[in-house]
């Protein structure tokens, strides 16, 4: 019997920890925070919430990675580098240059999927990021103010996020989706 109880609080606390439950919680940390009110900094999804007045998590509807792509920005190099009398890198093309060569010279398989002048979006060729689909039953506001009930596929991905000053592994909102 005391093994048997052993066994069944392990279970839970290795359930508990798992990557899809960092992800569960993260979903439900965004809707309690605009139920509350309160701001939530882990969210790129085009769509959000006006209100949460309930939700109910059903499923997983899908788990999988996928490449995790990189993105240098102009706007950042300028930030940093635009203003100084004699920068680390003096253009966006050899900031650029400082991440892709290394790569090359390494032999790797990168991908770039976007370069312009703006923006290089690049896949180092060796880092994935674990991606999940959620469903949940969410009692919602809809632009009117009125209650409405739905069915919403959140995707939740892995990614670096703030934790106060320092940086650190989580998730992030991606997409938020309601069923008509």
């Amino acid at each position: 019997m005391k093994k048997l109880l052993v066994f069944v609080i392990l279970a839970f606390t290795l359930m508990g920890c798992s990557e899809e439950s960092k992800a569960k919680n993260t979903a439900e940390e965004y809707m309690d925070s605009v139920k509350n009110g309160d701001e939530f900094e882990e969210i790129i999804a085009e769509e959000e919430f006006i209100d949460v007045f309930d939700y109910e998590y059903l499923k997983t509807i899908d788990e999988y990675e996928e490449k995790e792509i990189k993105t240098l920005k102009f706007s950042i190099w300028e930030s940093v580098y635009g203003e100084e009398s004699d920068p680390l890198y003096p253009t966006f093309e050899e900031y650029k240059k400082s991440y892709i060569e290394p790569m090359e010279a390494a032999g790797k398989d990168y991908e770039i999927i976007k370069d312009n002048g703006e923006v290089l979006e690049y896949w180092d060729g060796e880092t994935y990021k674990k991606v999940y689909e959620l469903l949940y039953n969410v009692e919602i506001a809809n632009e009117l103010g009125e209650k409405i009930y739905k069915k919403a596929e959140i995707t939740v991905e892995e990614s670096v996020v703030e934790d106060g000053d320092d940086l650190k592994e989580g998730f992030i909102i991606s997409d938020i989706n309601l069923r008509d």
